[in-house]
């Protein structure tokens, strides 16, 4: 995974989302934190192979190595 680390500069929020590289870094979590302590989470907890190939054959027009 890549995890990315999204602040301003002296602001108490942050935002922090993971990618997965091997389905061509959709996010795969997201968590956004204030003040130290987490106020939302998001997770993807299933993903769907026929319509995630669906998708990038017909925006990307290129194969999925799943």
């Amino acid at each position: 995974c890549i995890k990315v680390r999204h602040s301003k500069v002296d602001s108490d929020k942050e935002s922090i989302l993971w990618l997965a590289k091997e389905l061509k870094y959709i996010p795969i979590k997201l968590v956004q934190m204030e003040s130290g302590k987490t106020n939302f989470t998001a997770e993807l907890k299933e993903l769907i192979k026929w319509y995630w190939n669906l998708f990038f054959h017909v925006y990307t027009d290129q194969p999925v190595g799943m």
